[in-house]
Order: structure tokens, then C-alpha cells, then sequence
């Protein structure tokens, strides 16, 4: 860094060059000594006579590396990556711990530059250039959360439903956490359900498709057929799910209480954490899940618009569940509802009023309402999967 400052005569805040370094970038800076290329500390830059002493100007372009971004054109497979240690179980506590605090110091150090006009090539910071970054970081971000598991999956899940709270790309970006989770391997999925339901899994099933039709941060889902003929799937709880949170919300409550101290955002950080924690640890019990939805199928049961899949008891612990199996378009895929010949304006009022329902006179709400957890089925009926 003081070999930066000699260079340039320019101090940098020591959180943003820390995030700077190892990313290849393009700088303009004061100075006599004309223009010259230069590589240090793997800082790719360039030094320019300047227009105005004093000013530092960064052109972005490592976030743009390999990183895939959220397109109409984009295979959603093309962006689940490949294997993750904490997929198959495997944890490191150390690496973890580190991981987490890492990532949020870059967070908060590339938002920071995002924000400073002379970050930006001749300190023009217009909105498209402004739009531009957050994508990238957005993907950038949308990646590690995926490196980083479960919580941190979730976090971004509850991001990308923030429309009101985010901006467009940034949710943009974080949608591709919905449901297109790194997926675990089939012999642990046959390890756990056998495990779980105490036999061999074709003594139960007539069909089990190895292949699973979704991937999210708790578990993934699996289509089967009972040898009753009837039609189902089953959500099977990732391995070692629960060591993994208690990995992760130790780091998270260390994170929380800085951004308190701080007072960063405003924002009551501590509660925050205790409630998400709770949350947390309450999903991770299918068996909760499974009475809580159907106590919300019952409550709903007076709009024959409403469909919940039926849980099959029989076949559910806390790290199995089995349910009706109930196919539809994801909601937010407008172009295949209108290709479906969906009314939209119907679809939103029936939302719409469900959701009032559940919170002004039932009390008992979809707690997870991301549009990986809600279809639209034939004549604009509602379907809900996941928790309340």
C-alpha cells in the first residue's frame, strides 16, 4: 500500500485497497511522470497525467469476471456450480468462520466504492454505470452466498423478494437463489430417507427419480410415486444441516454485533439476528413444517383457488417430508403465465386476498414467500409448497 501511495501521492482507506487487491483495474491518477503500465501486488493499473491534482479514478472490471449475470437468455443450470464441501457435509469451522467474515468486508467495501464518484472513469458516475456495478456485485455476491451455504443462501433468498427494499439488478441477480441450489449427491439422499424411514427405499416407492426437480438451501426435492400409485415428492434435509447453522450463527451474531455497534443503517441488528436465528432452527423440523401447513391449508380451504399439497404422515420425520405432488408455473415466469393464457390481474387479486387472509384473520402466514415457493396452477389457482 505505501508503495501505492509513493507512487500515486494518493491515500486510499485501507478497507477499500484491501478489496482492490488481486482485482485488475484501471486506474488514473495526478502525477509528472507522463503515462506507464504497471503490475503490483497483482493491481493491474494505469497512470495517467491528470486533468485535476489530487483525484483517483478506478474503472471496474473485476467483478465482471466469470460471473454469470441474469438474463430472459440465461439457463438457470448454467449457474449452479459445481460441488460444495458444505453440500455433502463436509465442514471446515475455521474456513467457515473465516469465509463469512470475509465476504461481508467485501460487501461492504466494493458498496462503499460504488457509491464515490472518483471510483469511476472521469468521475462519470451516471446511473447506467451506477446499475452496472451493483450487477456485478450482485453476482459476485450470489456466488459466494452459494460457497458460503445454507444462511447465508437464505439471507439472499429473503434479499431477492425485497423489490421495494433493493435495487432492480441487485434483485435481479439474487432470484437465481430461489430454487437452483447446489444439489447433493443421490447415495446421501438414499442414506438419510432410508435412514429416516426406517427401510429400503423401493420397499416404499415404486419410482424414485435420483434427479431432483429442485435444489434450495434446507434440503431438495424429489419426485416419487408411492406403491399406492399415488403421486408425490419428497424434501429431504440436507446432511449435517444443523451443524452447519451452528457454525454459521455464531459468525453471524459476531457480524450483527459490530454492524449494532457501528449503528450501521439504522437498524436493530441484534434482534434481527435472534429472530432470524429462531426462524432458522424452527425450519430444519419438517415434522413443524408439516402440521403448520396443514393448519394453513385449512385456514385457506374456503378459496377453492387455494391448493397446499396434502403431507403423507407416514412417510415424514423431521428430515423427510412427503407431499401431494402438485405441479405449476413459478410466479414470477410472466412469460409463460401469459403464454399459459394466465389472467395476471387475477393472479395478483387472488394473492393479494389469500395474503390478507392469512395475516388479518388467521395469524398463520407463508413465512417463506419467495417465488420458488409459490405456483400458479389451471385457472389462475394458487399454489403454495414450502412453510408457514
Amino acid at each position: 500500500m505505501k508503495e501505492f501511495e509513493s507512487m500515486t501521492g494518493i491515500e486510499m482507506p485501507g478497507l477499500a485497497f484491501a478489496a482492490l487487491r488481486g482485482l485488475n483495474v484501471t486506474v488514473n491518477n495526478v502525477g509528472r511522470h507522463g503515462q506507464f503500465r504497471r503490475k503490483m501486488n497483482g493491481l493491474s493499473m494505469t497512470l495517467t497525467r491528470p486533468s485535476k491534482p489530487g483525484r483517483l479514478s478506478v474503472e471496474f472490471a473485476a467483478l465482471r469476471r466469470k460471473l454469470p449475470e441474469a438474463s430472459e437468455n440465461t439457463n438457470k443450470k448454467d449457474l449452479v456450480p459445481a460441488n460444495y464441501a458444505w453440500s455433502h457435509g463436509r465442514i471446515n469451522r475455521t474456513a467457515r468462520s473465516i469465509a463469512a467474515y470475509a465476504f461481508l468486508i467485501r460487501v461492504l467495501s466494493w458498496n462503499y466504492l460504488i457509491g464515490r464518484s472518483w471510483t469511476y472513469w472521469r468521475w462519470e458516475m451516471t446511473p447506467d454505470a451506477v446499475a452496472g456495478r451493483r450487477r456485478h456485485l450482485a453476482a459476485w455476491a450470489r456466488e459466494q452466498m452459494l460457497r458460503l451455504g445454507p444462511c447465508h443462501i437464505k439471507l439472499g433468498q429473503l434479499s431477492s423478494s425485497r423489490s421495494d427494499l433493493l435495487p432492480k439488478e441487485v434483485v435481479e441477480e439474487l432470484s437465481f437463489l430461489q430454487d437452483r441450489v447446489p444439489p447433493f449427491d443421490f447415495r446421501l439422499v438414499r442414506r438419510i430417507v432410508e435412514s429416516e424411514l426406517g427401510g429400503r427405499i423401493e420397499d416404499t416407492f415404486s419410482y424414485f427419480d435420483p434427479t431432483p426437480i429442485a435444489a434450495a438451501s434446507l434440503g431438495q426435492v424429489h419426485f416419487a410415486v408411492l406403491r399406492t400409485g399415488q403421486e408425490c415428492v419428497l424434501k429431504v434435509q440436507r446432511p449435517g444441516l444443523k451443524d452447519i447453522f451452528d457454525i454459521d450463527m455464531k459468525s453471524l451474531r459476531v457480524i450483527a454485533s459490530v454492524l449494532q455497534e457501528r449503528g450501521w443503517y439504522g437498524r436493530d441488528w441484534l434482534a434481527i439476528y435472534e429472530e432470524c436465528r429462531t426462524i432458522l432452527y424452527q425450519e430444519i423440523d419438517y415434522v413443524r413444517e408439516a402440521r403448520s401447513a396443514e393448519q394453513f391449508a385449512a385456514n385457506l380451504a374456503i378459496f377453492p383457488w387455494v391448493r397446499v399439497p396434502k403431507i403423507f404422515w407416514q412417510h415424514t420425520t423431521s428430515k423427510v417430508l412427503c407431499m401431494q405432488y402438485i405441479p405449476g408455473i413459478k410466479i414470477s415466469e410472466i412469460a409463460r403465465l401469459e403464454a399459459a393464457g394466465m389472467n395476471l390481474t387475477r393472479i395478483s387479486q387472488r394473492s393479494a386476498e389469500s395474503y390478507l387472509k392469512q395475516i388479518l384473520d388467521k395469524g398463520l402466514f407463508h413465512a417463506d414467500p419467495h417465488p420458488g415457493n409459490i405456483a400458479i396452477g389451471p385457472g389462475e389457482t394458487l399454489i403454495y409448497y414450502g412453510s408457514s
